[in-house]
């Protein structure tokens, strides 16, 4: 049998528009939609054998967010053909079309082509298609004599066939609730209905037939939560051989595991145990009451006042704000965490570690758990077991109440949620400006370029991205644009469907003296793409720690449960094409802190970035005393 698309031919001609009137002329920078995952419609070989062929034109919308909707066959050679040329398109995914820059929903038109003859028919079959087929076949056979456990065992062969298909999960929808497994059911049509839209009809006719009640009403919000998550990596996944990961398998797997998350925390345990499969930073699912949106949530996420970083093996306390709760409750710099509310953090390095994490993943990790509960509900008593810099003293538990934060917050971007702010900017009287900020939001870039606007000839300028765990990325480029006079391209975003430049312009005042960099293992994602950028164009030198190796542009999206999903969209390489993800940046001068240095209010990390700006700034000096 030969199945023809046409897709590609109407695409090269052009022949694209509603019904009755062809798409207008693309303007400069727009651009039809392109077919990024197409399926071939399923030919019967009883069809081929009889000569049932010819020609279906299938008329369907391409949405905003390149999902096939509106599909019906508008001509058909033979109308048996016209469902599975439905069929198929259903199930394409595109790029979606664009308009005056902007993502635009397009009507489409296009010929699907059946052709078989007897020969073809003849010819030998594919085992795998036939298996399936007859699986199908048995399926419905033992549906329609009401033997549920039969039909269960066809449908399940039928979804380890072909798991990427609606046809599978809607027969074993059939057969559960044969069997009276309302849930089960449900969850399939869901699923069916998540594949192949025009299975969305059975989704809701079985709905309706349901009691209606919580427990009900919680298994369908799960499974669209569950299938959004899923089918969001599946269309919107940078790479996609998804590094070697089944993402349909995936799915399969944790789908089977839903009817176990009886709640929210459950549900969204599962689903950062399915994202974890890949790998990658930048998947997480934020509970809505964790994220603020508005300024009368701010005031229930809470603070102890105390920074921390991993230092010599282990989290330490390397900051305590005055008259923070961390300091009433006795914590000082240089502290070493061991517990956390029972948790040891020695066998949790040791647990990822096993798990197959790199120490600096691990050590990332572990340091963000521990301020996740340093930054929690106002209110929240939080149990620590610490252990002081000398390493005779004995370890001591302190508790520390989470307080209202009263730090500047940024303004929530879309599905991007308000975020406490720490800024600092000065010029010291020695000409050398330091900049130290938490993340890469607007209002810091304020502060920024005032900063900028004070530096003199002759001065020098230390920024401080120490903990900085990222933020907007075109922050980076804007920062950058005033401290070079040529244009050039800091990085470069990676996607599916095609490569994005970061692209640095100058701007005005650009500042021309030395710059130092500062990070740690907690600089990530937009710090990593600064400063690798800044590192390679040679305009700065960094001092400090390998980075986090934590940066893949993100979006967040909100979910039918009302939390907020994080999922990268790209990865990203430094102009010589170095991947930062899993590799981090390299500082040109290795500086570690020890918890002794905490302790007394050293910081060696600054000092050595200091006596290079000195060496930069007053070169003949620095010969003089060599």
């Amino acid at each position: 049998m030969l199945v023809l698309l046409g897709f590609a031919g109407v695409l090269r001609a052009g022949e694209a528009g509603g019904p009755s009137q062809p798409m207008p002329a693309a303007a400069p920078g727009d651009k039809k939609p392109e077919l990024l995952l197409s399926c071939k419609p399923v030919y019967p070989t009883d069809y081929a054998a009889g000569h049932v062929e010819g020609e279906v034109l299938v008329d369907f919308t391409v949405g905003a967010d390149g999902r096939v909707t509106d599909v019906h066959a508008v001509q058909s050679a033979d109308p048996r053909l016209a469902p599975f040329a439905e069929a198929a398109v259903r199930r394409w995914i595109f790029l979606p079309g664009v308009n005056d820059g902007r993502r635009v929903a397009t009507r489409m038109r296009v010929p699907v082509v059946f052709k078989g003859d007897a020969k073809e028919a003849a010819a030998p079959i594919d085992p795998a298609r036939e298996a399936l087929a007859a699986q199908e076949a048995a399926g419905k056979a033992a549906l329609g004599r009401k033997d549920a456990k039969a039909s269960l065992d066809a449908f399940n062969a039928v979804i380890r066939l072909a798991p990427d298909a609606a046809a599978g999960y809607l027969g074993r929808a059939q057969a559960y609730a044969a069997a009276g497994r309302d849930d089960e059911a449900l969850d399939d049509y869901a699923q069916a209905a998540s594949i192949d839209p025009a299975d969305k009809a059975a989704l809701e006719a079985f709905r309706k037939g349901l009691a209606d009640t919580p427990e009900r009403t919680w298994a369908s919000l799960r499974y669209e939560t569950f299938a959004e998550v899923w089918r969001t990596v599946y269309e919107t996944y940078f790479d996609p051989t998804f590094g070697g990961v089944d993402w349909i398998a995936v799915r399969e797997k944790y789908r089977l595991m839903l009817a176990s998350a009886a709640d929210k925390p459950a549900l969204v345990e599962l689903l950062q145990r399915m994202l974890g499969e890949l790998q990658r930073t930048h998947f997480s699912i934020v509970p809505r009451e964790a994220a603020v949106f508005n300024p009368a949530e701010r005031t229930r996420i809470g603070t102890v006042g105390v920074e921390a970083a991993f230092v010599e093996g282990g989290v330490v306390v390397t900051e305590v704000r005055p008259g923070s709760a961390g300091e009433k409750g006795g914590l000082r710099p240089g502290d070493l965490v061991t517990r956390v509310d029972g948790v040891s953090l020695e066998e949790t390095l040791a647990t990822l570690g096993k798990a197959g994490l790199s120490p600096t993943r691990a050590a990332l990790y572990v340091t963000e758990f521990v301020e996740s509960r340093l930054s929690a509900a106002v209110g929240t008593v939080v149990k620590l077991e610490v252990a002081g810099p000398a390493g005779d003293a004995p370890r001591r538990t302190v508790s520390v109440t989470c307080a209202t934060n009263d730090a500047a917050w940024s303004e929530p971007i879309g599905y991007f949620p308000s975020t406490p702010i720490r800024c600092e900017t000065r010029r010291d009287p020695d000409g050398i400006a330091v900049m130290r900020f938490n993340i890469f939001v607007p209002p810091v870039m304020r502060q920024i370029k005032g900063l900028l606007k004070e530096l003199r000839p002759g001065d020098g300028l230390i920024i401080d991205l120490r903990g900085n765990g990222g933020g907007i990325s075109v922050m980076a480029s804007g920062i950058s644009g005033r401290l070079c006079r040529d244009a050039f391209v800091l990085g470069s975003m990676h996607q599916r469907q095609g490569v994005a430049d970061l692209d640095v312009y100058p701007q005005h005042s650009v500042f021309d003296g030395p710059v130092a960099i500062l990070v740690d293992g907690r600089s990530a994602s937009t710090s990593e793409i600064l400063a690798a950028g800044l590192k390679e164009r040679k305009r700065a030198r960094l001092f400090g720690e390998l980075t986090a190796g934590a940066a893949l542009p993100s979006f967040f999206k909100s979910l039918p449960t009302g939390d907020l999903f994080q999922f990268a969209v790209a990865d990203i390489k430094t102009p010589s094409g170095a991947l930062l993800e899993g590799n981090g940046v390299v500082p040109d001068q290795v500086v570690l802190r020890t918890r002794a240095d905490l302790a007394v209010g050293r910081d060696p990390v600054e000092d050595a970035a200091r006596a290079w700006i000195e060496g930069q700034r007053h070169p003949k000096a620095k010969e003089t005393k060599g």
